[in-house]
């Protein structure tokens, strides 16, 4: 019967794989660029598609010593949507389900250090499996696999969620090639001028083609191009093409057709859908794209004199001063994007036939190489020589091991992420005496964390957690009311030194210092925000899309952000989807909380606000769509109501949110310092005044949240992932180590993201965050959108105001 676990796990290695035999080639691109063939260049990426989808390798291999060791249990925890999931659902529970008889039995060989709760109505292990006790899920060893999953395991997830992607999208490439086709031929009609036919022949014949293809004239062609699978025809413009252009277009389509250039278009296309998670892949496409017009100009250069080799490149620049250049992945076209063009004048005004021995022999031994490392760079392994190999390497990593963790840690999250951070602590403090123990406790309907985590709390022993987390929403009560969060200074961590050191951002630190002026909560990772905008919107209406010049043109300020909507309204372009993408960065422009002094208060930024919001409505500026609709996803990918510019969020939102849903705009967004800064979402992390474990909870903490050395798991998350299967890199809380790191994204076209959220991050501000931010901002918020339906601001005010005050005289009560 096929496992279609370990089917998904070679898969994803042959992705990785596929990935490496790429970077090795662009790695020795300097070395044959200039001095082998383009035909080899254009061909040898045959060697990496292959790499790509054909599960073979030795028995010793690169990705199958790797992978044999690797926890592939929870790749989905945190790949997509799993931060969104987290944070928005309530029926992630984790539970027993999916393991073996002998695991169930004794736990041995499990994945250790948690203790995971175990949710009304989620599969239980057997009675007697001596695993189960007092509710909780629990497992000492912190070695192996973690065989827990959620009700649906992550693999089982994937193993749906991958495939049906990789058919939508191939699915869609087919009914936009039917679409194109058609809108190509539509009123074609066939080429009968005598003297273009005549050239046609001549050409035909030179090339050694007995059955010429069918030439058609399309008025709604731009350019030259070979189209059509099954039933290919040369399609020519309705412009004026001379004849010894007409020449040169010939030779290059026929080229393209005697190579079968547009099957091999389709089946990298084909290859793309199959890994679209995987960034490489679509680099490996343009590159494809680019060497299939430069193999075709050499192999038509070759049967050229050098007057026809001048007069091959004034027909492609022919074909760009008339302007009929469009891109199209399914066809051969004589003409590409700007750069393209470009190389392909210089190669063409280089170009020499002269044969080289030594290029010949250069290009063998290339080839040897390049098949040889992708051969060796194999592919996922569970039994063999890899997994020998990786089970000395173990032992010898670990010897030992297993006595060192004499004393234990106990930490409480409700995010699952927690478990793989245990982990990391582990590998990178091989020598601790102490050993991490994590329960998780998923938001869902069948549990309450925070109830869960205060009994807990308050009953002290044992159990209690010696270090905890809060999400943003209850951080100030943690900060301020629980009573049981401990000073950093007083476990002996010198807060003062490492802020300055590791650069902390300034809004965390004051959002976990207390009233009494101590430091008692960070999170680990930064959520400050950016604005993220489409650029060739950007470049339609401003005439550029450079991020410094953007976040000039919509803020500081919202007279700006108007200004810009207007101009966008002009060119039929949405600024946002909705109000609540303008909230997100315009509610934390107060000064004060909405509980001031232990009174409701209203803060002048956030009264002014109120105009802004009814300014965008009436002026038709946004898709007046609501967060987390399905409208607002569907904005994302340019299908709404009208294109939308921009979106407000942080880093976590364009991992998890923005590049999930705007496939068709991958590589269309930029990002820039916001209207307004801001910051959401993140999970604090809090030290048990009460804990015995003093010391290690001080090891733990230092190394979480201030560590910016290799080993530290500031600069962990900054360039390697958690898990080293999500999806992204996180942003380190620590500014120091963002100033030095590199965080390109596909989604944003390769753009460092942390050029602009750096310093986005430098001016948030925490001055408006208090308790009970999210009851009263959802009422307000609903206000001001009925402000902007007509209700009067009297009326909003009056309103907001009663139901406002209920809650803070609920919390003076508590």
């Amino acid at each position: 019967m096929i496992n279609v676990n370990e089917v998904l796990k070679i898969f994803l290695s042959l992705s990785f794989s596929g990935a490496l035999a790429a970077a090795l080639l662009f790695a020795v691109k300097p070395l044959y660029k200039k001095r082998l063939s383009k035909t080899w260049q254009y061909y040898i990426w045959v060697v990496v598609l292959l790499r790509m989808v054909l599960p073979f390798a030795p028995p010793v291999n690169l990705i199958g010593l790797y992978t044999s060791s690797q926890n592939f249990s929870g790749l989905s925890q945190r790949f997509g949507l799993a931060r969104y999931l987290r944070q928005y659902t309530s029926s992630y529970i984790i539970s027993t389900n999916g393991l073996s008889g002998a695991e169930q039995g004794n736990g041995a060989g499990l994945s250790g250090g948690y203790n995971v709760i175990v949710t009304p109505g989620s599969q239980t292990a057997s009675e007697n499996s001596g695993i189960i006790a007092n509710g909780a899920f629990k497992i000492n060893n912190i070695e192996g696999e973690n065989p827990l999953t959620s009700t649906y395991t992550s693999m089982q997830i994937l193993c749906c969620f991958i495939p049906l992607t990789s058919l939508f999208l191939l699915l869609s490439k087919i009914v936009r090639y039917r679409i194109y086709t058609k809108h190509i031929l539509s009123g074609a009609k066939e080429l009968i001028d005598t003297q273009t036919l005549e050239v046609y022949a001549d050409v035909c014949a030179n090339l050694g083609i007995k059955n010429p293809l069918p030439v058609l004239l399309c008025k709604h062609a731009d350019t030259p191009m070979l189209i059509g699978i099954f039933k290919p025809r040369i399609v020519l413009p309705h412009c004026c093409l001379k004849p010894n252009h007409l020449q040169m277009i010939f030779c290059h389509e026929l080229t393209h057709y005697k190579r079968n250039d547009i099957l091999f278009k389709w089946l990298v296309q084909i290859i793309v859908c199959m890994h679209w998670f995987n960034p490489v892949s679509y680099i490996i496409l343009w590159e494809i794209a680019k060497n299939c017009e430069l193999s075709c100009d050499e192999a038509v250069l070759s049967r050229l004199s050098s007057n026809e080799k001048i007069l091959y490149g004034d027909a492609i620049v022919a074909q760009i001063s008339a302007k009929v250049y469009k891109k199209t992945a399914f066809s051969a076209a004589m003409s590409r994007d700007g750069k393209v063009i470009k190389e392909r004048l210089v190669f063409i005004k280089q170009y020499s036939r002269t044969p080289v021995i030594f290029a010949k022999l250069a290009s063998f031994v290339l080839s040897a190489a390049v098949i040889t490392g992708a051969f060796f760079a194999g592919v996922y392994a569970e039994t063999g020589a890899s997994r020998e190999a990786e089970n000395s390497l173990t032992a010898t990593l670990y010897a030992g091991y297993e006595n060192s963790g004499d004393k234990t840690i106990n930490v409480w999250s409700y995010a699952s992420e927690m478990e793989e951070i245990a982990n990391r602590f582990k590998e990178m403090n091989p020598n601790s005496e102490y050993k991490v123990d994590v329960t998780v406790i998923p938001f869902s309907i069948e549990t309450n964390y925070e109830k869960e985590l205060e009994t807990a709390l308050a009953a002290g022993g044992s159990n209690a957690p010696d270090i905890y987390t809060a999400e943003a929403q209850t951080v100030y009560n943690h900060v301020n009311v629980s009573g049981y969060a401990a000073s950093y200074e007083n476990l002996g961590i010198n807060t003062n030194y490492l802020l300055k050191e590791s650069g902390t951002a300034k809004y965390a630190a004051d959002i976990g210092t207390n009233k009494n002026g101590e430091l008692v909560a960070l999170p680990y990772e930064s959520t400050g925000g950016v604005f993220v905008y489409n650029r060739s919107i950007a470049e339609d209406v401003w005439g550029t899309d450079n991020p410094k010049v953007i976040a000039a043109i919509i803020g500081p300020g919202w007279d700006k952000f108007l200004e810009a909507a207007n101009s966008l309204k002009a060119k039929g372009y949405s600024i946002v989807s909705g109000l609540s993408d303008v909230w997100v960065s315009a509610g934390q422009s107060a000064e004060k909380p909405w509980i001031y002094n232990g009174e409701l208060y209203i803060d002048p930024k956030r009264a002014e606000f109120l105009e802004v919001a009814k300014k965008l409505k009436d002026g038709g500026f946004t898709n007046d769509t609501l967060s987390w609709t399905d409208e607002w996803f569907i904005d994302m990918r340019g299908e709404g109501k009208s294109p939308v510019f921009g979106f407000f969020g942080p880093q976590w939102f364009i991992d998890y949110t923005l590049e999930p849903n705007c496939y068709i705009l991958h590589g269309d967004w930029l990002a820039c310092e916001p209207t307004a800064p801001f910051w959401l979402g993140g999970s604090w992390v809090f030290a048990n005044k009460n804990t015995n474990e003093t010391a290690g909870v001080k090891n733990f903490l230092e190394w979480l949240l201030f560590d910016t050395t290799e080993t530290g798991f500031q600069r962990i998350i900054a360039n390697e992932r958690i898990d080293k299967y999500t999806p992204s890199k996180l942003a380190p809380i620590s500014l120091t180590v963002m100033e030095n790191t590199h965080a390109t994204r596909f989604v944003l076209g390769g753009q460092n993201l942390y050029d602009e959220l750096l310093p986005a991050t430098q001016k948030v501000s925490a001055s408006s965050f208090g308790a009970y931010d999210e009851e009263i901002e959802s009422i307000w918020f609903r206000e001001m959108y009925l402000y902007t339906e007509g209700k009067s601001y009297d009326k909003v005010l009056e309103d907001f105001k009663k139901e406002a005050q209920e809650i803070v005289d609920a919390a003076q009560k508590s």
